[in-house]
């Protein structure tokens, strides 16, 4: 399981990288071929069997908060702003559950950022001779 935060943006987002600390790695920014910018951000350790979505969401939120304001101000204006949550299913225990708090779902509303879940199967990662 990982959390990676997704942005669009018809603005430069070049700026971002110099922008974002320790807490968390930039994936991908760049501008696409239809003229807008994309940029995926993981929290730093997302994907560790230890690590929770919460985990994952307060320590972007938290790097998000540290950036320079004018910085900030260029993520608010992003046209979409998603939260998504990836989620390997088991071949043998397909099924999970994980919680995210009133609080941090609040927050995230404030902040105009979609809660997104994608379910990856379990023979995404097998071997087409598998």
């Amino acid at each position: 399981m990982n959390t990676d935060y997704l942005l669009t943006s018809t603005n430069d987002l070049a700026a971002l990288p110099a922008a974002l600390d320790s807490h968390v790695e930039l994936l991908h920014c760049e501008r696409d071929e239809d003229g807008k910018w994309y940029a995926t951000i993981e929290a730093a350790d997302s994907g560790e069997e230890h690590r929770t979505p919460t985990q994952d969401i307060e320590s972007i939120l938290a790097a998000l908060d540290a950036i320079d304001p004018a910085i900030a101000e260029l993520i608010a204006g992003c046209e979409s702003k998603e939260m998504n949550i990836g989620w390997q299913a088991s071949s043998d225990r397909p099924e999970g559950t994980f919680a995210l708090q009133p609080r941090l779902l609040g927050e995230l509303a404030a902040r105009g950022i979609e809660l997104a879940v994608t379910i990856y199967p379990s023979s995404e990662n097998l071997d087409e001779d598998e």
